[in-house]
C-alpha cells in the first residue's frame, strides 16, 4: 500500500496533528523540529493549511483552525465555544425575537456554529454547518474588518464578488468603506446583501486573551429587522426611536466644543453699552467659580443688539465650552446676569403691550376719544351695597352680628 502513498501529504497531515495537540499552539521552528521538515516545506505547508481555514496564525504561532470542524458537524457538540453559546443564543432570540447565530472564520467563508430559532412563526431560517460568503455576510465582515487592509487584501483574492442583490459589494472599495463603519460602529449589518428581504446584525466575541474567535449575530426579516432608526433620550428620560426616513439634519451637541449662546432682553429705556458692561461682570464672575473651571475655552463673544423687539431690546452673548458643558455653563450664566442687573437696576422687562395713539407733525396729539362703560346691573348692585356698609359703619359703634346686616346709613 506504500505505493499509493503520498508522502508530502503525509507531512503536512502530521503538521495538523501536532498543531491540535498542542493547545497553546506551536512557532514554525517548533514545527520544523518535531515533523523534522526543512524551513521552506514547513513554511509552504503551514500556509497552504492556513489558505484552507484548517490553520489560524496569533502571532508567530499557529493554532488549529475552525475548518478541521466542518468535516464532521458532530464534533462541534464536543467544543466548548458551542456549549457555551447555545443558553445564550437562546436568550438572544428570545429577546430579540429573531434567529441568532453564532459563526467562526473559514478561510474566505464564514461558518456556523450554532443556531438558535426564532420563536416567531414568520422568521429568517439558518444552520448548523452553513457556509456564509465572508463579503456579504454579517459575521464575515466581523473577521474582515478584525484584519489589516493587507490581510483583506488576501482574502479578496480568493473571493468573487459577485451580486448576489442589488446590494451586494461589487467592489473592494465599497467593501473597505464598509468595513471602516463595522470598525467605528462596532458591530456589522448585513442590509439585505445575501438574500433580499433578510437583513443581519453580527457583532464580534473575544476570548481571555482579546483575540477574535467568533461572530455573534441575529437575522431576521427586513420588515422586522430594522437598523434605519436612530433612539434619542429626552430631559424626561423618554426614549425616542426616529426612523432615519424622518431625519433630514442631524445636530452633534458633543463633538469637540459647544456654546451658550444668552439673549437678554432689556427696557427700551436701558443704556445697551452699560447692559454689555454688566454681561462682561458676570461673565467674569462666572470665570472665578469652581464650577467654570477648566470648562470655558474662550472669552465672551459680544454680538451686540440682535433685535429692537416689542417690548425689549435683546442683546446677545456667546460662550464657549467644553463639549457637553455648554447646559450647565449656561445656567449658571444667567443666575448671574440675573444678581448684576438687579444690583444695576437694569430692568428685564414683562411682556406688555404700549397703547400709542399718534402724534401729529406739528408736535400735537390728537385727543382721547373714549366713554365710559355702564356698569353690569351685578356690579352696580354690589357697588350700592358697598356704599351702604360704609354709611352704617361710620354711624354705629358696634360690629354687626352677621356680615351683610348693616343699618341704612342717614344723611
Amino acid at each position: 500500500m506504500k505505493q499509493h502513498i503520498i508522502p508530502n501529504l503525509l507531512k503536512a497531515a502530521e503538521v495538523l496533528r501536532q498543531i491540535v495537540a498542542h493547545d497553546e499552539g506551536l512557532t514554525q521552528a517548533e514545527v520544523q523540529r518535531i515533523v523534522q521538515l526543512p524551513k521552506a516545506t514547513a513554511f509552504r505547508i503551514l500556509n497552504s493549511w492556513i489558505n484552507e481555514g484548517f490553520v489560524r496564525k496569533v502571532g508567530t504561532r499557529y493554532f488549529a483552525g475552525i475548518a478541521l470542524t466542518q468535516a464532521g458537524l458532530k464534533s462541534l457538540k464536543g467544543m466548548e465555544l458551542r456549549d457555551q453559546a447555545r443558553p445564550i443564543l437562546s436568550q438572544l432570540a428570545h429577546r430579540s425575537g429573531e434567529t441568532a447565530h453564532i459563526a467562526a472564520e473559514s478561510g474566505a467563508h464564514s461558518l456556523i456554529l450554532e443556531v438558535a430559532d426564532s420563536p416567531n412563526p414568520v422568521r429568517a431560517a439558518s444552520r448548523a454547518g452553513a457556509l456564509a460568503d465572508i463579503h456579504c455576510s454579517s459575521t464575515g465582515k466581523v473577521f474582515l474588518a478584525a484584519k489589516s487592509n493587507d490581510e483583506i487584501e488576501e482574502v479578496l483574492e480568493r473571493v468573487i464578488l459577485d451580486p448576489r442583490t442589488p446590494n451586494t459589494h461589487t467592489s473592494a472599495a465599497s467593501l473597505m468603506q464598509d468595513l471602516e463603519n463595522v470598525r467605528t460602529n462596532g458591530y456589522a449589518v448585513d442590509d439585505e446583501e445575501y438574500y433580499l428581504g433578510v437583513r443581519c446584525l453580527a457583532a464580534p466575541v473575544y476570548d481571555a486573551t482579546g483575540q477574535l474567535i467568533a461572530a455573534i449575530g441575529i437575522t431576521g426579516t427586513a420588515e422586522k429587522l430594522s437598523v434605519r432608526s436612530v433612539g434619542i433620550r429626552d430631559l424626561s428620560g423618554t426614549l425616542h426611536i426616529v426612523p432615519f426616513s424622518a431625519v433630514d439634519t442631524v445636530s452633534n451637541y458633543m463633538r469637540e466644543f459647544g456654546y451658550h449662546v444668552g439673549e437678554y432682553g432689556v427696557a427700551y429705556r436701558e443704556d445697551t453699552d452699560n447692559v454689555i458692561q454688566h454681561l462682561r461682570a458676570a461673565f467674569d464672575e462666572l470665570l472665578e467659580s469652581e464650577e467654570a473651571q477648566g470648562v470655558i475655552i474662550g472669552e465672551l463673544e459680544v454680538h451686540g443688539v440682535t433685535a429692537l423687539a416689542d417690548s425689549s431690546v435683546n442683546v446677545r452673548v456667546r460662550i464657549k465650552t467644553l463639549p457637553g458643558s455648554q447646559w450647565a455653563i449656561g445656567r449658571q450664566y444667567n443666575r448671574l446676569v440675573k444678581r448684576h442687573f438687579d444690583a444695576a437696576d437694569i430692568e428685564i422687562p414683562f411682556p406688555h403691550t404700549t397703547i400709542y395713539f399718534g402724534q401729529d407733525k406739528d408736535g400735537s396729539a390728537p385727543p382721547l376719544l373714549h366713554r365710559k362703560l355702564e356698569e353690569p346691573e351685578r356690579d352696580k348692585q354690589k357697588s350700592d351695597r358697598d356704599r351702604a356698609a360704609s354709611a352704617s359703619q361710620q354711624s354705629v359703634e358696634e360690629n354687626p352680628e352677621f356680615k351683610g346686616d348693616f343699618d341704612d346709613a342717614e344723611d
